[in-house]
């Protein structure tokens, strides 16, 4: 996931010390639009 997360531009992330998990800063200006977009209109497939 941190080396997935690090390729990405603009995101900034600490690799994690003995911790399963990964905070990231995302590259965005509004995190409630992009959370509703995340729920609403994102698709992988």
């Amino acid at each position: 996931m941190f080396e997935g997360l690090s390729n990405i531009e603009g995101v900034v992330c600490e690799k994690p010390k003995g911790a399963f998990y990964v905070i990231a800063k995302l590259p965005i200006d509004d995190a409630e639009h992009f959370s509703k977009w995340l729920l609403t209109d994102f698709n992988l497939f």
